[in-house]
This record gives structure tokens, C-alpha cells and sequence, in this order.
């Protein structure tokens, strides 16, 4: 009995060990990508408060665990721009309008594990330092910026166009729930925990839609006077083309009865042609 006691405690402590030695362990707020020089890299991202046994471990110096740190970060991002045509619309109505606009968010993310999946080992060790998270986060902030921008200004747009006269945007595209809606979608590789908007400012739609107008009459004008000038040229090209076409005839006639020189000088006016063209 004492020896069946003392196998079992034996096996317990070789288990216990085993099992110490081969666990593999994700710290809080993080990732983790286990690779060994025997099997490669893990196809699995390994999360924290999960328990992963991996018996490459047990090999001294053959494995290693890269850790990816996975914490949200709130970041500020700011859209400004100008409406577009902002400029040039600008430039017909009195007082040079301003049409730029500004929206300031704070949005708060992490990264995510498809991401980590995605990326495969290439990248890993990017991740894995302190430099690469910070690079993939002014990258990613650099993504939502112009996913924002794109989704302000059609919207804006949308607005304009719309049939509505409301002097100022429909602020209900900025709510939070109609940013996540459009844009979380959008965003891959990335988990958002919260995005809203902190301040904005916007341009007046009705003075957009005004100055918008103006121009494309002042357009239409200019194409009309193009237009007109261009078929007074035609014309008078018209006439140039027949002035010449009968010049040339008067030529072959001069070149075919020279005696026609003597008449012209003395009837200058030559009659006698005239008449011939009336005959023709």
C-alpha cells in the first residue's frame, strides 16, 4: 500500500511538473504566438485567462513565446477639410465664404486577434516591440482619419442634395451609434470599445447650396459666350473658305484665257464674270 502511495505521489509530482514546465502563459492585456523550432509557429493566437499546455516546452531552448500587447489605447483624432468645390464656389459670392469644416473624435481601440492571425510571423516581431505597436497605431489612426473624412463629407453632401432645408448638418450622422454603425464595419483588424464625437464644426448648407448655384450659372454663361464665339469663327471661316474657293476659279479662268488679263484692265469690275456666276 505504502508503495502504491508513494508511486502515486511520484506520478502526481512528474504530472505537476510536466505540466508547469509546458504551460504557456499569456499576461493580462495581451497575445501570445507560440513557436518552437520543431513545429514552427502556433496557427492559434493564445489570449489571456486561458490555459495552453504545449509540450514543445519541454525541450530546453526550443520554444518561445512572442507576447503582442492587446490594450485599449483612447486615441484623438481630428477630420478637417473643405467642402468639395469649397474653394472655387467661394470665389463668386461676396465676402469669399469659408466652406471648411472640422470634427474632433476621441476613439478607443485595441488590436485584434485576427489581426495577429492575419499578419502571421512576418510581421510578429514588429508587433512584439514597443515601436511596432506605436507605429500600428498611428497607421490605424491614419485609416480612421480618412474613413471619417470619406463618410463626413458624403454625408454632408447627401445633406445638401437632399430635400430638406435645414440651415445647418443633420448632427444625427455624428451620434455614436450612427458612427459605429457605418464605420465599425469598415475598421478590420481592430476591436472599438468606444468612438464618439467631441466637437465639431460645419459650414452653412444653405450658403454652400447658394454659392453652388452662382458658380454653375457663371459656368453656363461662359460656355454660352464660348459657344457663340466659336460659331462666329465658323462663319467667318465660311466666308473665307468661298472667298478663296473663288479666287481660285478666277485664277484657273486667268490661267486657261490669259486675253482675260486685258479685259480686266479695262473693265476692272469684271461684269462679264459676275454675270457668268449669276448663270451658274
Amino acid at each position: 500500500m505504502k508503495k502504491f502511495v508513494f508511486f502515486l505521489i511520484f506520478i502526481i509530482l512528474v504530472a505537476g511538473t510536466v505540466l508547469y514546465f509546458g504551460w504557456v502563459r499569456i499576461p493580462e492585456n495581451s497575445y501570445g504566438i507560440f513557436f518552437s523550432t520543431i513545429t514552427g509557429y502556433d496557427k492559434n493566437v493564445l489570449e489571456t485567462g486561458n490555459f495552453y499546455f504545449r509540450w514543445q516546452k519541454l525541450i530546453p531552448k526550443n520554444s518561445k513565446t512572442y507576447i503582442i500587447n492587446n490594450v485599449f489605447r483612447k486615441r484623438d483624432i481630428t477630420v478637417s477639410g473643405i467642402l468639395p468645390s469649397g474653394n472655387i464656389y467661394s470665389q463668386v459670392m461676396q465676402g469669399n465664404p469659408d466652406f471648411s469644416y472640422s470634427v474632433s473624435t476621441t476613439v478607443t481601440y485595441s488590436i485584434s486577434k485576427d489581426l495577429i492571425v492575419e499578419k502571421g510571423s512576418i510581421e510578429l516581431f514588429d508587433l512584439n516591440q514597443t515601436t511596432g505597436i506605436d507605429n500600428f497605431f498611428i497607421e490605424t489612426d491614419k485609416s480612421i482619419q480618412s474613413l471619417l473624412k470619406n463618410y463626413i463629407e458624403t454625408s454632408f453632401l447627401a445633406n445638401i442634395e437632399g430635400t430638406q432645408n435645414n440651415a445647418n448638418i443633420d448632427l444625427n450622422i455624428l451620434s455614436q451609434e450612427k458612427l459605429k454603425e457605418k464605420l465599425i464595419p469598415k475598421m478590420s483588424g481592430i476591436i472599438i470599445s468606444d468612438l464618439a464625437v467631441i466637437n465639431s464644426s460645419f459650414p452653412d448648407i444653405n450658403l454652400y447650396r447658394v454659392a453652388a448655384k452662382q458658380y454653375m450659372e457663371v459656368l453656363a454663361d461662359k460656355k454660352k459666350i464660348l459657344l457663340e464665339a466659336e460659331l462666329k469663327t465658323a462663319s467667318r471661316d465660311a466666308e473665307l473658305a468661298k472667298k478663296f474657293e473663288t479666287l481660285q476659279k478666277y485664277g484657273e479662268l486667268l490661267n486657261k484665257y490669259p486675253i482675260l488679263l486685258d479685259y480686266f484692265m479695262i473693265n476692272p469690275n469684271g461684269d462679264i464674270l459676275k454675270e457668268s456666276e449669276k448663270l451658274r
